[in-house]
Formats: C-alpha cells, sequence, structure tokens
C-alpha cells in the first residue's frame, strides 16, 4: 500500500538502527526510494522488533518465504533447550546469554531468509554488533542521556501508525505473533513492558548518536561505525567472550 513521505522517513530511520551488512541495509532502504540522508548515521537494535521494523520496508522473496507461525514456533523450540545461565559475553557493564544470541540469530537468519539474501556473517561477527549496541547503551548512561515516557510514547505511535497506513497482511500476521510470544492481545503489544524497555535503548542510542553529530564528535570523517570499533578496542580487556559456548547450535 502507499505510505506518506513523513512515515517511510521514520521507517528509514528504524531501518538504520538494525545491525545488517551494508548491502542488506542498502536493499532494505531501496524499497523507501528517498535520497540518503545528509549524515549518514546507523544505529543498531538487537531484538526481535529490528525484524518488524525491517520486514515493513523489504521486499520480499515470496518464493523462499518462511512462514512466521512456523518461524516463532522453530525459535521458541530452540530457546527452550538453552540453559538460561549459560552466558556468551560477560562484563562488570553486561553480561549477554546464550539465549539472547540464539533469539538474535535466528531474527538475523529469517531477514537474510525473506530477502533472499546469502546469509555469510560469522557468529562472533553477530555477537560483535550485540556487543557492540551494550557498549552505546553504556556510553548513553555515561553520558547522563535520559528518556522520557513521552519520548518512547511518541517514538511507538510513530511506528504504530506507519504500520497501520501500510496494512500488510504479512506485517498483520507478524504483529499478532509477537504480540502471542508475550501472551498479549495485537492492541497491547506495543505497550507492553518488554515492548517499551526494548524502545526506550533504541530512543536512548537515539539521542546519544544525534548528540555526538551535534557536539562535531562524530562526522564524515569519523563515523559511528568507526566510534564503534573503537568502543570494542577500548573495552576488550574488560569483556570475557566464551566462543566455545557459541558452537552448541551452529
Amino acid at each position: 500500500g502507499e505510505i506518506s513521505k513523513k512515515n517511510k522517513e521514520t521507517l528509514k530511520k528504524a531501518i538504520n538502527q538494525i545491525p545488517l551488512p551494508e548491502n542488506l541495509n542498502k536493499i532494505t532502504q531501496s524499497s523507501l526510494n528517498q535520497l540518503p540522508p545528509k549524515k549518514k548515521k546507523r544505529w543498531v537494535m538487537p531484538t526481535v522488533a529490528a525484524l518488524f521494523l525491517t520486514l515493513f520496508t523489504s521486499s520480499f522473496a515470496l518464493s523462499n518465504y518462511i512462514s512466521i507461525p512456523d518461524f516463532f514456533q522453530t525459535k521458541e523450540e530452540k530457546l527452550a533447550q538453552i540453559d538460561d545461565s549459560v552466558i556468551v559475553v560477560k562484563s562488570d557493564m553486561f553480561s549477554i546469554s546464550l539465549k539472547q544470541f540464539i533469539d538474535y540469530k535466528e531474527t538475523t537468519l529469517l531477514i537474510h531468509e525473506v530477502n533472499n539474501y546469502p546469509y555469510t556473517i560469522t557468529d562472533l561477527e553477530l555477537l560483535n554488533q550485540m556487543i557492540e549496541f551494550e557498549l552505546l547503551i553504556f556510553e548513553a548512561e555515561k553520558a547522563g542521556i535520559t528518556v522520557t515516557s513521552k519520548e518512547v510514547e511518541t517514538y511507538i505511535s510513530e511506528v504504530q501508525f506507519a504500520l497501520k497506513e501500510a496494512n500488510d497482511p504479512i506485517l498483520n500476521e507478524l504483529r499478532e505473533q509477537l504480540a502471542k510470544s508475550l501472551h498479549v492481545s495485537v492492541d497491547d503489544y506495543f505497550h507492553h513492558p518488554d515492548t517499551i524497555a526494548k524502545y526506550k535503548t533504541v530512543v536512548m542510542t537515539n539521542k546519544f548518536v544525534d548528540q555526538l553529530y551535534g557536539d562535531s564528535f562524530l562526522n564524515n570523517q569519523y563515523s559511528i561505525e568507526q566510534y564503534k570499533v573503537d568502543l570494542m578496542l577500548i573495552y576488550k580487556n574488560n569483556l570475557e567472550i566464551f566462543e566455545e559456548e557459541l558452537r552448541q547450535f551452529d
């Protein structure tokens, strides 16, 4: 269906928050048919909510498309086999469990599947994306970035309106499955505490990166991508990464 320019821009920004390979980001961006922004900004959001936003602007490869219910069922079966206590990243700032990693990996695999794009990301690369996101949150909190309930509600309202305007059957089915996974109604999904908490981190990292650009700390010569690489170098000695745990679900 048709979607307004304003809402395309809202979702274009959301796409930029998703940690995908550069060429896959271009695939999803191209469907919006919009000019690139003056400043290249990319944020990350390792959550199933990223899938929701990516599918919204993807050109579906329907011949290879796995059904949404099958995806959720398969993922839940895999997650049920994982001990909650197994950790793949440990630090005094945050930790990442194996269950969180598999959840993120399955979502990333589906994004590639629906875009008919080869999956070539290693588990360690995928884990690094999650670490980068956590480090951004840590740095944002250190910088004193705060997020109000009103800011989160505004962001959620923009996404909800854009999705409603699109009225895509696949997205509607996905929204139903996301709500089902939280044991709530479709109407209550976006206002579930888990959903709100995830979107709060999105708004926080957005504000932080905007501030870094506004202060000219980030610019065309020193991008958000390079900053994330540098954060990994700065904190590498504070991170314990248990790569052997990743091999359980090769």
